[in-house]
């Protein structure tokens, strides 16, 4: 099996569990699978060679951050090192609070 036949089996065995939330689909995931999609986003494209579209990319990113959040210690999360006045610092700290906010809200119903 090749690197890119196990990745797409990981990911596809990902995607038919159908997580009922975002938690569960953070908590399923990988690190291998974070991995990749760090990869896709970072080039922009899957390993195939896919470019991704708009939407996947937002997608990809929430995922990495919740990701993230739930599995990683701080000072290897995206933005750690930044400086405090760096725009992209606070984007992904903005980011951050809206998809634990959106995780709470969802947890609560």
């Amino acid at each position: 099996m090749t690197v890119t036949e196990h990745n797409t089996s990981a990911i596809n065995r990902l995607l038919l569990h159908k997580p009922q939330s975002l938690s569960e689909l953070v908590t399923a995931m990988t690190h291998y699978i974070y991995v990749e999609l760090r990869s896709a986003i970072e080039l922009r494209k899957f390993n195939d060679g896919t470019r991704l579209t708009q939407e996947q990319l937002d997608n990809c990113l929430q995922l990495m951050i919740l990701y993230e959040e739930q599995q990683l210690p701080q000072n290897k999360r995206t933005g750690f090192n930044l400086p405090i006045n760096c725009k992209a610092q606070q984007v992904v700290e903005s980011r951050r609070a809206e998809l634990q906010s959106l995780i709470s809200d969802k947890l609560e119903q």
